[in-house]
């Protein structure tokens, strides 16, 4: 290590400790946007801090490196990713692998599909919907199944960011009134951009839910379908009375209207 080098990582170190301690947004992102302007040199500081105790600074470090993207840190990045127990530094680490060249990721994620440890196999899974990656669509089926909401959650998000065609009777389930309220704001963004006619059947149905998070999200989702789905909004216009749905609803229509609906 030269002795430029050196003084340069020494400098990482001191302002990635400031960051650690600083307190508010204000103050943390002049000094994320210092780091970062360093480059791929701060990358060694950067993968060492990813294995501190404490969660905070495992998150800058890996939301760091996704910003940077290292050639040399890729790797290092997705063990992390398949790894990390954290919950918000593990999808912020799924985020940085997308940053990476998808010539060196894409095979590692695909050899740990096939891992017997089934927590690498699903984050595998995870980060490949978010590269749009299909390969991920049978572990996300079987995700929709797994006791933890958490899981059941995430499974929802990949489906949702493959628009997995064939998951519609799975992903319907979720708008059962059973289910909590996070999983069936999920399932019906995750049916709007599935987009067949079985989740636009799904959606018309969520349209009329007593919750108005799944009101107002079934009103996008059905928007995202183009004039096809102008009538069944203006019905559900007139009938309306919640403020923030209906406001989604006026949204949804003007915007189709725009577009010759």
């Amino acid at each position: 290590m030269t002795m430029v080098n050196s003084r340069r990582r020494r400098s990482v170190d001191r302002l990635f400790g400031n960051l650690i301690a600083a307190e508010g947004n204000d103050i943390r992102a002049p000094l994320r946007d210092s780091i970062a302007q360093v480059g791929t040199e701060a990358a060694p500081t950067l993968v060492a801090w990813l294995s501190d105790p404490d969660d905070l600074t495992r998150w800058e470090a890996i939301n760091l490196l996704g910003v940077i993207s290292p050639p040399d840190a890729a790797e290092s990045v997705l063990e992390f990713a398949l790894g990390e127990e954290e919950r918000h530094a593990r999808w912020r680490a799924f985020w940085a692998v997308t940053r990476f060249d998808t010539g060196v990721t894409v095979p590692l994620l695909r050899r740990a599909l096939r891992s017997r440890k089934k927590g690498r196999s699903w984050r595998a899974a995870m980060i490949l919907s978010m590269m749009g990656m299909g390969d991920a669509g049978p572990f996300l089926l079987d995700g929709l199944n797994h006791p933890d909401p958490w899981n059941q959650w995430e499974a929802l998000c990949g489906i949702k960011a493959l628009g997995l065609k064939g998951a519609e009777q799975n992903v319907g389930r979720y708008l059962d009134r059973d289910y909590a309220s996070h999983l069936r704001y999920e399932a019906t963004l995750a049916l709007g951009c599935i987009g067949s006619p079985q989740s636009t059947q799904l959606l018309k149905a969520a349209l009329r839910d007593q919750d108005p998070g799944v009101r107002w999200r079934a009103a996008m989702s059905l928007g995202r379908l183009g004039p096809s789905a102008l009538p069944t909004l203006r019905r559900r216009r007139r009938k309306e009375r919640d403020p923030e749905v209906l406001r989604q609803i006026e949204s949804e229509i003007r915007q189709q209207e725009v577009w010759g609906g």
